[in-house]
């Protein structure tokens, strides 16, 4: 699937899903050797939340918050670069019942 499909796939999700729990939420999970980095997005009440979970020990989570999706997805995006640009493949991704 290409990412330009993904997205537009992930949006409908977003958009579509009912503003009661649980919500939906699209996680990506990259890894390198035995260490992974975990992106999750989930739509709240009027915003997009973008946890960045780094390796374990490294630090905690990163919480981005975003009025606009396309916001969110771009930032996504900064991040997935950043990431395969050093190394990191991207694991799986999923949408999920958060």
């Amino acid at each position: 699937m290409s990412i330009q499909r993904t997205r537009n796939f992930a949006e409908r999700i977003l958009f579509n899903a009912p503003r009661i729990c649980p919500s939906r939420a699209l996680r990506w999970v990259f890894c390198k050797g035995s260490a992974i980095v975990t992106c999750e997005l989930t739509s709240g009440d009027n915003c997009f939340e973008l946890a960045t979970v780094p390796p374990y020990p490294s630090g905690a989570k990163s919480l981005e918050i975003f009025s606009q999706v396309s916001d969110a997805f771009h930032r996504q995006a900064e991040i997935e670069a950043a990431l395969v640009r050093d190394g990191w493949t991207l694991g799986y991704h999923e949408s999920i019942l958060a």
